[in-house]
């Protein structure tokens, strides 16, 4: 069952962390410890993602940042699909979008090294958009890595996700972080590309957010990818609850 008040936290944190990232304040946590991670390929990726310790609740926040330009990003040359290194035969199935993949590792040996010092008891990875991609490579690549080993509860939220591998991807993802939960707000246009024909599926535990009825697809395609509305919608969720 979805814990609508963690997944509101999620969506706040995807919210902030579009911020002026080298000065960020995260409002919804603020006494979390926070480092900063940026990309290390001389901009070809442009990747930012947030880890924030929160100490007196035992937790950490790992929150990637979406683009601006997410729609063109997915559809670009990158589009072809990537083995995902595991090092084990689960590796010649699983496949991920190959931009998704260069993205995420200009970052990852830094945020392993800086999960694996921090000791807490439970990993929540979460983003926006292209935040939500990284966030499930992250995730996947978290549990291989460190939690299967260490028995940290580990969850993934994502909100306005795009399709990011194939369908060996998602059964291993589903295996592996079966408390993640991916959130898609109406007719939100990202979460419709990669195409299914493009050989991409999405992961499962889908969960739908706002109103469906609409006269006008196409405006809405493009306003329901706005991170406000999750937002406003899990607080509806919340305040109904309670």
């Amino acid at each position: 069952m979805v814990d609508y008040k963690a997944a509101l936290l999620c969506a706040r944190l995807s919210r902030e962390v579009y911020g002026d990232f080298l000065d960020i304040k995260f409002a919804s946590s603020p006494v979390a410890k926070v480092t900063l991670f940026e990309s290390d390929d001389q901009g070809i990726t442009d990747t930012q993602v947030a880890l924030l310790y929160e100490p007196e609740l035992d937790q950490v926040h790992i929150v990637f940042r979406g683009s601006d330009k997410d729609i063109d990003w997915f559809n670009n040359f990158q589009l072809r699909q990537k083995v995902y290194p595991y090092g084990d035969e689960e590796s010649t199935q699983v496949r991920f979008h190959r931009g998704i993949m260069s993205a995420y590792f200009s970052v990852r040996d830094r945020l392993l090294e800086a999960v694996r010092n921090t000791a807490t008891s439970k990993l929540i990875v979460t983003g926006h958009s292209l935040g939500g991609a990284l966030s499930t490579v992250a995730a996947l690549d978290i549990q291989y890595n460190i939690t299967q080993h260490t028995q940290q509860p580990l969850e993934a939220y994502s909100f306005g996700s795009p399709r990011v591998g194939n369908d060996a991807l998602v059964e291993s993802f589903q295996r592996r972080v079966p408390l993640n939960y991916r959130f898609v707000y109406g007719w939100d246009l990202v979460t419709q590309i990669p195409r299914v024909w493009q050989g991409y599926v999405h992961v499962e535990q889908e969960e739908k957010l706002g109103p469906w009825f609409t006269w006008n697809i196409f405006s809405r395609q493009l306003r329901d990818h706005e991170i406000v509305r999750y937002i406003a919608a899990l607080e509806e969720k919340v305040a109904s609850a309670a």
